[in-house]
């Protein structure tokens, strides 16, 4: 399955970015390699694709799109019928901006019968009946496709927050989270110990985010590591999500994506934590485009990660992330009140 993802993906990027194919069947070409022709089908199994296929065309360009969607539906010759029934749709859509409405509704026909549930189809068949103009449709995919292309921008702009560093750094930091790690695994604490070592996490994110504060953005392998491991338990992180003021929000977002970025292969699995933090944080911020990617990205290493989950959640269901603030730093407060090292009441 992760192989067929990964050649629709790629597949994707010709058909929505590589206009060499189009400008072959501009250029008088009846036909394509057997490769290419199946990197277009399989890629076409993809809706943004799709869309893109959609958009793309320009008025000059629609006789050479038509023929290009035919030459590839001829292709899907049984058992792969299914396979055309995106490009039947294509080559519909064409037809029918040419005004040519007996060839469209002849080809969605076709993939209406193959794919009743195909809803491209269905809804540019029901354009074509309700006399719909098809500019229309046209504005509309491209209107979406641009969003969609300034929402991946962003995406790759947001990675860079977090995404483990590939230079030579990465074998440093690789090195401190072994050791941490081996150091961890070997200590067999008690409950208080463990309270103990919840609440020292704090106190270095506390000190962090001093240095973030005052503009010394380092910290020592060992300090970043002895936090990823402890950030690892499920009550220091909640601890953490209401670590800062509104003022501390930047330095909180910087500590994060610095953190989250010494977690290196094959330690990645220890930066779902720090992915939620800094989602959590960019969401208090208003900026819930990068709190999204940063929470998914938590849920790409450890679907089951019920924390990231629940913000991700709160944000498609447009909570306020004030109200869940209150309950976090109630439960902080606490946490606060259990450290066993301090004579409290």
């Amino acid at each position: 399955m992760r192989d067929q993802r990964w050649t629709r993906r790629h597949a994707r990027v010709d058909v929505g970015a590589d206009r060499r194919r189009m400008g072959r069947f501009r250029d008088g070409a009846t036909v394509l390699s057997r490769a290419l022709t199946t990197q277009l089908i399989v890629g076409l199994q993809d809706d943004a694709a799709v869309e893109a296929g959609v958009a793309r065309a320009e008025d000059g360009d629609l006789p050479h799109a038509r023929r290009l969607w035919a030459y590839l539906a001829r292709h899907c010759a049984e058992p792969f019928t299914q396979e055309a029934v995106p490009i039947l749709t294509l080559f519909a859509f064409v037809a029918w901006r040419q005004g040519d409405l007996i060839a469209a509704r002849l080809a969605l026909r076709d993939a209406i019968t193959t794919d009743p549930d195909y809803e491209l189809a269905t809804g540019i068949h029901l354009g074509t009946i309700d006399g719909e103009d098809p500019r229309d449709w046209l504005a509309s995919a491209r209107e979406g496709r641009a969003h969609r292309t300034a929402h991946l921008q962003h995406a790759v702009e947001v990675a860079s927050e977090y995404r483990p560093t590939a230079d030579t750094t990465a074998v440093r930091y690789r090195e401190a989270l072994d050791a941490a790690t081996c150091h961890h695994h070997d200590q067999v604490l008690s409950e208080e110990e463990r309270l103990l070592a919840r609440h020292g996490t704090i106190d270095l994110i506390n000190g962090a985010l001093v240095d973030f504060r005052n503009g010394r953005p380092q910290l020592t392998d060992e300090i970043a590591a002895r936090i990823i491991l402890g950030l690892q338990d499920p009550h220091t992180r909640d601890a953490a999500l209401s670590t800062g003021e509104e003022s501390d929000l930047p330095y909180e977002r910087q500590l994060w994506g610095y953190i989250a970025r010494r977690c290196v292969p094959p330690r990645t699995g220890k930066a779902p934590p720090l992915l939620t933090l800094l989602g959590w944080v960019a969401w208090r911020q208003g900026d819930t485009v990068t709190a999204s990617h940063a929470f998914a990205e938590a849920l790409g290493i450890y679907p089951g990660y019920t924390m990231a989950t629940l913000l991700l959640d709160g944000i498609r269901m447009q909570c306020d992330p004030a109200r869940l603030l209150a309950t976090y730093r109630d439960a902080a407060a606490e946490f606060t009140a259990s450290r066993p090292d301090l004579d409290t009441p």
